[in-house]
């Protein structure tokens, strides 16, 4: 019988029912409202900002010409997989700005609450060349060696192994996550809702540049750059981070008490 139906002519294949597999496509103007109205949302808290002497920068999303995200007007706001339902797929985006060597930076992007809902919701940085986009319900920013990533279940993801790092994030409303890259010493650390969670990465390799970046599983997940400042370290917080990176040449016995207590506290 297999190969009678092989030997069949092809025109029988046009009678058989096909599944489409295509992702379901809604209206651009509903998922266009649902942006613009978590992109003018303001936040009526005043920033925390964990740095001295900063200065506001401009940032923005790297826009994509495919459809996998929708940008606002601003590019401050990105939904992913905006026309999908029940995609099987991970995707993401970066900024357009890679990180500095020689500055402190902090940069908070709001997640939208259906975005934490899903399997996997990541924020973290990367290299250019980490692919954003993959088949498949996956942590993608951490899954290898040129991508560094917090989770929303609140797991730390490098080299495609993960350590918990803090509880995992309620999908109750919408969270802001805060992330602190100091250039110097290539440590990065988390804030959930302006409290810090600790030093998440350090001795992260700058040979490349790096890009902050954010991956979703889930259908019309939306992620506002809401602010990102900047800050010039002083010379006293150079030798703190060079003495902090070569600490195997220091004897800390011999120190004085005071100056023990400050590189700790670093």
């Amino acid at each position: 019988m297999l190969l009678a139906a092989l030997n069949r002519p092809v025109e029988h294949l046009n009678k058989i029912p096909v599944i489409q597999l295509n992702c379901k496509k809604e209206c651009t103007e509903h998922i266009r409202m649902d942006l613009d109205n978590f992109s003018s949302k303001t936040d009526k808290d005043l920033v925390c900002v964990p740095m001295k002497n900063y200065h506001l920068v401009n940032w923005n999303w790297l826009k994509s010409a495919s459809d996998k995200q929708m940008y606002s007007n601003d590019c401050k706001s990105v939904c992913l997989h905006p026309f999908c339902v029940g995609c099987f797929k991970t995707d993401g985006v970066r900024m357009e700005q890679a990180l500095k060597r020689n500055a402190f930076t902090y940069w908070q992007v709001e997640i939208s609450q259906e975005a934490l809902s899903g399997t996997s919701t990541m924020i973290g940085i990367g290299k250019a060349s980490k692919n954003l986009s993959s088949i498949g319900y996956l942590n993608l920013i951490g899954s290898d060696e040129i991508s560094w990533g917090l989770s929303t279940r609140g797991l730390l993801w490098h080299n495609n192994k993960h350590v918990q790092y803090c509880e995992a994030i309620q999908d109750s409303e919408s969270v802001r996550i805060g992330c602190l890259f100091d250039g110097f010493s290539g440590r990065l650390s988390f804030f959930v809702n302006d409290k810090y969670m600790g030093l998440a990465f350090d001795n992260i390799n700058m040979d490349e540049p790096i890009y902050p970046m954010v991956t979703s599983t889930v259908s019309k997940s939306l992620f506002k750059l809401t602010h990102v400042f900047e800050s010039f370290p002083s010379l006293q917080e150079i030798c703190k981070s060079t003495i902090n990176r070569n600490t195997d040449l220091f004897q800390f016995v011999q120190l004085p008490r005071h100056l023990v207590n400050l590189l700790g506290n670093y």
